[in-house]
């Protein structure tokens, strides 16, 4: 569920823009205890898991990129 939200949250969409990292991470305290359970929540907000899980989301991002590069070439 984080990732997914952090993921959704730092992409364009058609009604908003991204967040930023640091926009990302304060949604993140906002609905601690109301969205998400303050335990797991905290602990993914702690420097390095939210360094780690930031750093996976973009390589992820990175590699559907070039994916969809290697598409259009093989057009």
């Amino acid at each position: 569920m984080f990732a997914d939200t952090l993921d959704a949250i730092t992409t364009d969409r058609p009604y908003r823009k991204r967040l930023s990292v640091e926009e990302a991470r304060a949604e993140f305290l906002k609905f601690r205890g109301k969205q998400f359970d303050p335990w797991i929540c905290d602990r993914v907000i702690s420097q390095d898991v939210w360094n780690e899980l930031y750093t996976a989301i973009e390589l992820e991002r990175e590699e559907e990129r070039n994916e969809s590069r290697r598409v259009v070439r093989a057009s």
